[in-house]
């Protein structure tokens, strides 16, 4: 089993999500990015890095919205030159970028929810 697969198997994705980023919408990018900042996050979750590990989280969360920002919007931007808000892309919700955000969301709510994760917060939190 490759390190990707076993990686997508702990995230609880299905390869087939993997391939279609990769392949067919050419999303190797937002996944190899997410993968590697997850892999990053287990080194700083081991040295007790909160500090690390929050950042590859806030990185996780900005891959996240900036995705679902061109889902959303093709052109990047929420509102016309009026300031009214342009309707969303018809395929917003299937989209590679829609698809690219699901992968970020994922592996960011697990980091986010990670018992380690959450403690270290508390404690720095606590300190501030």
């Amino acid at each position: 089993m490759s390190w990707t697969t076993k990686v997508l198997t702990l995230l609880n994705l299905r390869i087939e999500d993997y391939i279609a980023l990769d392949v067919v919408n050419k999303e190797y990018y937002f996944v190899s990015l997410t993968l590697t900042t997850f892999a990053l996050i287990g080194g700083y979750k081991r040295e007790k890095d909160f500090i690390g590990m929050d950042m590859a989280r806030k990185f996780l969360e900005m891959g996240h919205t900036r995705a679902r920002r061109y889902a959303n919007h093709s052109s990047g931007k929420k509102y016309d030159s009026s300031g009214k808000v342009r309707p969303q892309e018809p395929d917003w919700r299937t989209s590679e970028k829609a698809r690219a955000a699901k992968v970020f969301k994922v592996v960011r709510d697990k980091v986010a929810y990670d018992p380690t994760y959450q403690q270290m917060r508390k404690e720095w939190r606590a300190a501030e």
